[in-house]
């Protein structure tokens, strides 16, 4: 059997998962309960905006689970143990509806990943933006980086049905290019 876990630095070795393509997995964890859809999930976050807009327009960040939580990759070659901020995710939202929050009607999106639900894993490639030399002020400088990629929805023709979230679709703004 595959095991691929963290390595001393705490980032997840990846070569394996690139050369497998996508894998169905399902996911284990610490189980919390979210606040609008009331379902039990490994890992949630919730955004809000005014009625009048869709949270992807624009938002403000209610509440998720915590960055330093262990998420628990599990498919049939091996085990995977990632942190939420080393994965992109292209889901659906769990919930997205109008809900009172502070006296006031608000747009809600919650999203939710759900254990021993099959999701669809992937290695994904970004290549970001670093703070330039002091004394090179003009040399732009970039480090790649992979990060585990999880879709609720089998790819199409190696298409992703679903956007990036929105909090990671904000995150995305510093990267420069992606590659599979």
């Amino acid at each position: 059997m595959l095991k691929m876990d963290l390595n001393q630095e705490g980032l997840i070795d990846f070569s394996k998962i690139r050369k497998l393509g996508v894998l169905p997995v399902q996911l284990e964890g610490d189980i919390y309960t979210t606040p609008f859809s009331q379902l039990a999930c490994v890992w949630y976050e919730w955004i809000h905006s005014p009625n009048e807009h869709h949270p992807d327009k624009g938002y403000t960040f209610g509440e998720k689970t915590a960055r330093d939580q262990h998420i628990w990759v599990k498919n049939t070659i091996g085990d995977l143990t990632t942190y939420p901020d080393r994965v992109m995710l292209y889901i659906a939202p769990s919930f997205n509806d109008l809900a009172i929050l502070d006296g006031k009607e608000v747009t809600i999106a919650e999203y939710c990943l759900k254990p021993k639900q099959t999701y669809y894993a992937f290695a994904e490639k970004f290549t970001y933006r670093l703070p330039s030399f002091h004394f090179l002020p003009f040399i732009p400088r970039r480090k790649p980086t992979w990060l585990l990629a999880l879709s609720d929805e089998q790819l199409d023709k190696e298409r992703l049905l679903h956007p990036l979230i929105p909090e990671r679709q904000r995150a995305e703004q510093f990267v420069l290019s992606v590659h599979a």
